[in-house]
Protein backbone atom coordinates (compact mmCIF):
# COMPACT_ATOMS: atom_id res chain seq x y z
CA UNK A 1 0.00 0.00 0.00
CA UNK A 2 2.89 2.35 0.83
CA UNK A 3 4.40 1.65 -2.60
CA UNK A 4 1.04 2.34 -4.19
CA UNK A 5 0.69 5.68 -2.37
CA UNK A 6 4.25 6.60 -3.33
CA UNK A 7 3.56 5.79 -6.98
CA UNK A 8 0.38 7.88 -6.95
CA UNK A 9 2.28 10.80 -5.42
CA UNK A 10 4.97 10.64 -8.06
CA UNK A 11 2.30 10.44 -10.77
CA UNK A 12 0.47 13.46 -9.40
CA UNK A 13 3.71 15.46 -9.24
CA UNK A 14 4.42 14.64 -12.86
CA UNK A 15 0.90 15.65 -13.91
CA UNK A 16 1.16 18.94 -12.00
CA UNK A 17 4.58 19.66 -13.51
CA UNK A 18 3.30 19.00 -17.03
CA UNK A 19 0.26 21.19 -16.38
CA UNK A 20 2.50 23.99 -15.17
CA UNK A 21 4.65 23.77 -18.27
CA UNK A 22 1.60 23.65 -20.49
CA UNK A 23 0.12 26.65 -18.71
CA UNK A 24 3.31 28.66 -19.20
CA UNK A 25 3.30 27.77 -22.85
CA UNK A 26 -0.31 28.84 -23.23
CA UNK A 27 0.23 32.15 -21.45
CA UNK A 28 3.02 33.04 -23.86
CA UNK A 29 1.12 31.98 -26.95
CA UNK A 30 -1.15 35.04 -27.35
CA UNK A 31 1.81 37.42 -27.53
CA UNK A 32 3.51 35.31 -30.18
CA UNK A 33 0.37 34.86 -32.26
CA UNK A 34 -0.90 38.41 -31.93
CA UNK A 35 -1.30 39.50 -35.58
CA UNK A 36 -0.54 43.11 -34.63
CA UNK A 37 2.99 42.22 -33.63
CA UNK A 38 5.81 41.22 -35.91
CA UNK A 39 9.32 40.02 -35.13
CA UNK A 40 10.40 43.63 -34.51
CA UNK A 41 7.13 45.15 -33.30
CA UNK A 42 4.05 46.45 -35.07
CA UNK A 43 2.82 45.36 -38.50
CA UNK A 44 -0.43 46.22 -40.32
CA UNK A 45 -3.46 44.09 -39.45
CA UNK A 46 -5.87 45.65 -41.97
CA UNK A 47 -5.69 47.53 -45.26
CA UNK A 48 -3.24 50.43 -45.31
CA UNK A 49 -4.75 53.64 -46.70
CA UNK A 50 -2.57 56.33 -48.29
CA UNK A 51 -4.72 59.44 -48.39
CA UNK A 52 -3.78 61.81 -51.22
CA UNK A 53 -4.74 65.47 -50.87
CA UNK A 54 -5.18 65.92 -54.62
CA UNK A 55 -7.04 64.26 -57.47
CA UNK A 56 -5.96 61.26 -59.50
CA UNK A 57 -3.21 61.75 -62.06
CA UNK A 58 -1.39 64.61 -60.34
CA UNK A 59 2.10 64.62 -58.85
CA UNK A 60 1.05 63.52 -55.36
CA UNK A 61 -1.14 60.77 -56.77
CA UNK A 62 1.70 59.44 -58.93
CA UNK A 63 4.00 59.57 -55.87
CA UNK A 64 1.58 57.58 -53.69
CA UNK A 65 0.72 54.98 -56.30
CA UNK A 66 4.33 54.31 -57.23
CA UNK A 67 5.17 53.80 -53.55
CA UNK A 68 2.23 51.42 -53.10
CA UNK A 69 3.19 49.53 -56.26
CA UNK A 70 6.80 48.97 -55.16
CA UNK A 71 5.98 48.16 -51.53
CA UNK A 72 3.35 45.64 -52.66
CA UNK A 73 5.61 44.01 -55.26
CA UNK A 74 8.34 43.56 -52.66
CA UNK A 75 5.94 42.19 -50.04
CA UNK A 76 6.80 44.92 -47.55
CA UNK A 77 3.27 45.02 -46.12
CA UNK A 78 1.29 41.93 -45.10
CA UNK A 79 -1.90 43.81 -45.96
CA UNK A 80 -2.96 45.62 -49.16
CA UNK A 81 -1.91 49.24 -49.61
CA UNK A 82 -4.77 51.30 -51.02
CA UNK A 83 -4.49 54.83 -52.42
CA UNK A 84 -7.48 57.05 -51.64
CA UNK A 85 -7.89 60.53 -53.17
CA UNK A 86 -9.55 63.17 -50.98
CA UNK A 87 -9.00 66.48 -52.80
CA UNK A 88 -10.38 69.80 -51.68
CA UNK A 89 -9.59 72.86 -49.61
CA UNK A 90 -5.96 73.04 -50.67
CA UNK A 91 -5.36 69.68 -49.00
CA UNK A 92 -7.47 70.47 -45.92
CA UNK A 93 -10.00 67.70 -46.62
CA UNK A 94 -7.32 65.01 -46.60
CA UNK A 95 -5.27 66.44 -43.75
CA UNK A 96 -8.30 66.89 -41.48
CA UNK A 97 -9.43 63.36 -42.25
CA UNK A 98 -6.08 61.74 -41.46
CA UNK A 99 -4.83 64.02 -38.69
CA UNK A 100 -8.10 64.36 -36.82
CA UNK A 101 -10.44 61.50 -37.64
CA UNK A 102 -7.73 58.80 -37.85
CA UNK A 103 -5.67 59.99 -34.87
CA UNK A 104 -3.67 57.10 -33.42
CA UNK A 105 -4.29 54.70 -36.32
CA UNK A 106 -1.00 53.66 -37.98
CA UNK A 107 -2.85 52.12 -40.92
CA UNK A 108 -3.17 55.60 -42.44
CA UNK A 109 -0.53 57.64 -44.24
CA UNK A 110 -0.76 60.94 -46.08
CA UNK A 111 1.41 62.86 -48.52
CA UNK A 112 3.72 65.59 -47.27
CA UNK A 113 4.15 68.35 -49.85
CA UNK A 114 4.04 72.16 -49.61
CA UNK A 115 0.27 72.43 -48.81
CA UNK A 116 0.84 70.16 -45.80
CA UNK A 117 2.34 73.28 -44.21
CA UNK A 118 0.85 76.22 -46.08
CA UNK A 119 -2.81 75.19 -45.84
CA UNK A 120 -2.85 75.03 -42.01
CA UNK A 121 -0.77 78.21 -41.78
CA UNK A 122 -3.53 80.00 -43.68
CA UNK A 123 -6.16 78.70 -41.28
CA UNK A 124 -7.72 76.43 -43.90
CA UNK A 125 -7.19 73.14 -41.98
CA UNK A 126 -8.06 72.09 -38.45
CA UNK A 127 -4.74 70.32 -37.94
CA UNK A 128 -1.15 71.35 -38.63
CA UNK A 129 2.08 69.37 -38.93
CA UNK A 130 2.36 68.97 -35.15
CA UNK A 131 -0.69 66.67 -35.22
CA UNK A 132 1.15 64.17 -37.41
CA UNK A 133 4.20 61.95 -37.17
CA UNK A 134 6.69 62.56 -39.97
CA UNK A 135 7.74 59.21 -41.41
CA UNK A 136 10.27 59.86 -44.18
CA UNK A 137 11.21 62.21 -46.98
CA UNK A 138 11.39 60.33 -50.27
CA UNK A 139 12.83 62.97 -52.58
CA UNK A 140 13.06 66.68 -53.38
CA UNK A 141 11.11 68.31 -56.18
CA UNK A 142 13.24 71.20 -57.43
CA UNK A 143 12.52 70.74 -61.12
CA UNK A 144 11.05 74.19 -61.65
CA UNK A 145 12.47 76.85 -63.89
CA UNK A 146 11.87 80.40 -65.08
CA UNK A 147 10.67 80.37 -68.68
CA UNK A 148 9.98 83.17 -71.14
CA UNK A 149 8.17 83.18 -74.52
CA UNK A 150 10.21 82.44 -77.62
CA UNK A 151 9.99 86.07 -78.78
CA UNK A 152 11.12 87.47 -75.44
CA UNK A 153 14.12 89.82 -75.59
CA UNK A 154 15.63 87.98 -72.62
CA UNK A 155 18.05 85.18 -73.39
CA UNK A 156 19.81 84.92 -70.03
CA UNK A 157 18.70 85.18 -66.43
CA UNK A 158 21.08 88.11 -65.94
CA UNK A 159 19.28 90.10 -68.65
CA UNK A 160 15.93 89.37 -67.07
CA UNK A 161 17.00 90.39 -63.56
CA UNK A 162 18.86 93.50 -64.72
CA UNK A 163 15.77 94.71 -66.57
CA UNK A 164 13.51 93.92 -63.62
CA UNK A 165 15.75 95.89 -61.26
CA UNK A 166 15.65 98.92 -63.55
CA UNK A 167 11.89 98.59 -64.11
CA UNK A 168 10.11 97.54 -60.87
CA UNK A 169 6.69 95.88 -61.31
CA UNK A 170 6.84 96.19 -65.09
CA UNK A 171 7.41 92.49 -65.85
CA UNK A 172 4.46 90.12 -65.47
CA UNK A 173 5.30 86.72 -64.02
CA UNK A 174 2.62 84.04 -64.30
CA UNK A 175 2.02 81.13 -61.95
CA UNK A 176 -0.52 79.32 -59.79
CA UNK A 177 -2.92 80.89 -57.32
CA UNK A 178 -1.65 83.09 -54.49
CA UNK A 179 -0.19 80.84 -51.81
CA UNK A 180 0.86 78.18 -54.31
CA UNK A 181 4.44 77.05 -54.79
CA UNK A 182 4.72 79.40 -57.80
CA UNK A 183 3.81 82.44 -55.72
CA UNK A 184 6.22 81.35 -53.00
CA UNK A 185 9.02 80.94 -55.54
CA UNK A 186 8.26 84.44 -56.80
CA UNK A 187 8.64 85.81 -53.29
CA UNK A 188 11.92 83.91 -52.91
CA UNK A 189 13.12 85.29 -56.26
CA UNK A 190 12.25 88.88 -55.34
CA UNK A 191 13.92 88.68 -51.93
CA UNK A 192 16.98 86.92 -53.32
CA UNK A 193 17.59 89.34 -56.18
CA UNK A 194 16.07 92.62 -55.03
CA UNK A 195 13.61 92.85 -57.91
CA UNK A 196 9.86 93.53 -57.93
CA UNK A 197 7.57 91.68 -60.33
CA UNK A 198 3.86 91.84 -61.06
CA UNK A 199 2.57 88.37 -60.20
CA UNK A 200 -0.34 87.10 -62.32
CA UNK A 201 -2.22 84.14 -60.84
CA UNK A 202 -3.75 81.44 -63.04
CA UNK A 203 -5.94 78.47 -62.24
CA UNK A 204 -3.39 75.83 -63.19
CA UNK A 205 -0.23 74.94 -65.04
CA UNK A 206 -2.01 74.56 -68.36
CA UNK A 207 -3.44 78.08 -68.22
CA UNK A 208 -0.06 79.48 -67.23
CA UNK A 209 1.73 77.88 -70.18
CA UNK A 210 -0.99 79.02 -72.56
CA UNK A 211 -0.55 82.60 -71.34
CA UNK A 212 3.20 82.42 -71.97
CA UNK A 213 2.77 80.90 -75.43
CA UNK A 214 0.38 83.68 -76.29
CA UNK A 215 2.74 86.36 -75.06
CA UNK A 216 0.29 87.53 -72.37
CA UNK A 217 2.94 87.37 -69.62
CA UNK A 218 6.66 88.04 -69.69
CA UNK A 219 7.68 84.89 -67.82
CA UNK A 220 6.27 81.90 -65.98
CA UNK A 221 7.33 79.25 -63.53
CA UNK A 222 7.17 75.81 -65.07
CA UNK A 223 7.76 72.25 -63.95
CA UNK A 224 10.37 70.97 -66.38
CA UNK A 225 8.84 67.52 -66.62
CA UNK A 226 5.74 69.24 -68.02
CA UNK A 227 7.29 72.10 -70.02
CA UNK A 228 10.50 70.66 -71.48
CA UNK A 229 8.79 69.78 -74.77
CA UNK A 230 7.93 73.46 -75.25
CA UNK A 231 11.58 74.33 -74.65
CA UNK A 232 12.81 71.65 -77.05
CA UNK A 233 10.36 72.86 -79.71
CA UNK A 234 11.53 76.44 -79.33
CA UNK A 235 8.18 77.73 -78.03
CA UNK A 236 9.63 78.72 -74.66
CA UNK A 237 13.12 79.64 -73.44
CA UNK A 238 14.40 78.33 -70.12
CA UNK A 239 16.55 80.95 -68.39
CA UNK A 240 17.38 79.25 -65.07
CA UNK A 241 16.28 76.52 -62.70
CA UNK A 242 15.42 77.12 -59.05
CA UNK A 243 17.46 74.19 -57.75
CA UNK A 244 20.65 73.65 -55.80
CA UNK A 245 22.46 72.14 -58.80
CA UNK A 246 21.90 71.65 -62.51
CA UNK A 247 19.24 69.13 -63.39
CA UNK A 248 19.98 66.05 -65.47
CA UNK A 249 16.99 66.88 -67.65
CA UNK A 250 18.42 70.30 -68.56
CA UNK A 251 22.19 70.06 -68.03
CA UNK A 252 22.94 73.16 -70.11
CA UNK A 253 20.68 75.45 -68.07
CA UNK A 254 22.25 77.27 -65.11
CA UNK A 255 20.75 77.53 -61.65
CA UNK A 256 20.07 80.84 -59.91
CA UNK A 257 22.62 79.83 -57.28
CA UNK A 258 25.51 79.36 -59.70
CA UNK A 259 24.72 82.78 -61.19
CA UNK A 260 25.35 84.36 -57.80
CA UNK A 261 21.81 84.42 -56.39
CA UNK A 262 22.51 82.11 -53.48
CA UNK A 263 19.18 82.72 -51.74
CA UNK A 264 17.06 81.78 -54.76
CA UNK A 265 16.48 78.13 -53.95
CA UNK A 266 13.20 76.42 -53.16
CA UNK A 267 13.45 72.64 -52.73
CA UNK A 268 10.00 71.12 -52.32
CA UNK A 269 9.92 68.00 -50.19
CA UNK A 270 7.92 64.89 -50.97
CA UNK A 271 7.32 62.44 -48.16
CA UNK A 272 4.93 60.62 -45.88
CA UNK A 273 3.34 61.33 -42.50
CA UNK A 274 1.04 59.31 -40.27
CA UNK A 275 -1.56 60.51 -37.77
CA UNK A 276 -0.25 61.62 -34.40
CA UNK A 277 -0.59 59.29 -31.45
CA UNK A 278 0.66 56.14 -33.18
CA UNK A 279 3.13 53.85 -31.35
CA UNK A 280 6.87 54.19 -31.86
CA UNK A 281 6.94 50.65 -33.26
CA UNK A 282 4.61 51.75 -36.06
CA UNK A 283 6.78 54.77 -36.85
CA UNK A 284 9.82 52.50 -37.05
CA UNK A 285 7.92 50.04 -39.26
CA UNK A 286 6.90 52.66 -41.83
CA UNK A 287 10.30 54.32 -41.72
CA UNK A 288 11.88 50.98 -42.62
CA UNK A 289 9.38 50.33 -45.42
CA UNK A 290 10.03 53.79 -46.85
CA UNK A 291 13.79 53.23 -46.78
CA UNK A 292 13.50 49.89 -48.56
CA UNK A 293 11.30 51.42 -51.24
CA UNK A 294 13.60 54.44 -51.58
CA UNK A 295 16.71 52.26 -52.02
CA UNK A 296 15.09 50.14 -54.72
CA UNK A 297 16.02 50.66 -58.39
CA UNK A 298 12.29 50.87 -59.11
CA UNK A 299 12.10 54.05 -57.02
CA UNK A 300 15.43 55.52 -58.07
CA UNK A 301 14.81 55.03 -61.78
CA UNK A 302 11.08 54.52 -62.05
CA UNK A 303 10.06 57.43 -59.86
CA UNK A 304 12.86 59.89 -59.07
CA UNK A 305 14.57 59.93 -62.45
CA UNK A 306 11.37 59.48 -64.44
CA UNK A 307 9.70 62.45 -62.71
CA UNK A 308 12.77 64.71 -62.42
CA UNK A 309 12.76 64.42 -58.61
CA UNK A 310 16.12 64.82 -56.88
CA UNK A 311 17.31 62.17 -54.41
CA UNK A 312 17.25 63.01 -50.73
CA UNK A 313 16.04 60.53 -48.12
CA UNK A 314 15.34 61.68 -44.56
CA UNK A 315 14.33 59.39 -41.72
CA UNK A 316 11.71 60.15 -39.07
CA UNK A 317 13.97 62.30 -36.87
CA UNK A 318 15.52 64.23 -39.75
CA UNK A 319 12.22 64.83 -41.52
CA UNK A 320 10.55 65.96 -38.29
CA UNK A 321 13.23 68.62 -37.86
CA UNK A 322 12.97 69.58 -41.53
CA UNK A 323 9.22 70.14 -41.26
CA UNK A 324 9.65 72.35 -38.22
CA UNK A 325 12.19 74.51 -40.07
CA UNK A 326 10.12 74.57 -43.27
CA UNK A 327 7.03 75.61 -41.33
CA UNK A 328 8.89 78.63 -39.98
CA UNK A 329 10.14 79.49 -43.47
CA UNK A 330 6.71 79.23 -45.07
CA UNK A 331 5.13 81.29 -42.30
CA UNK A 332 7.58 84.06 -43.09
CA UNK A 333 6.88 83.89 -46.84
CA UNK A 334 3.11 83.80 -46.41
CA UNK A 335 3.31 86.88 -44.19
CA UNK A 336 5.30 88.66 -46.89
CA UNK A 337 2.60 87.68 -49.40
CA UNK A 338 -0.03 89.16 -47.09
CA UNK A 339 -1.80 85.83 -46.66
CA UNK A 340 -1.33 85.58 -42.90
CA UNK A 341 -0.68 88.10 -40.15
Amino acid sequence: MKKSKKAISVFLCLVLAMAALTGCGNSAAPAASDPAKGAEGWVPTKNVIIVVQAGAGGGSDIFARKFAEIATAKGLSPKPIVVENRPGGGGAVAYNYVGKQQHGDPHYLTIVVTPFLTTPLQGMAEVDYTKFEAIARMGVDNSNGLLVPAKSPFNTIEEFIDYAKANPLKLNLGGGNIGSADSIMTQVLEEGTGIKLNYVAFGGGGETVTAALGGHVDAIWGNLAETKDYVDNGDLKLLATISSERLSLTPDTPTFIEKGYSEVDYPMFRGFAAPGGIPEEAIAYWEDVCKQVYDSPEWQEGYLKANVISPGFMDHAEFSQELEEQNEFHAKVLKALGLIK
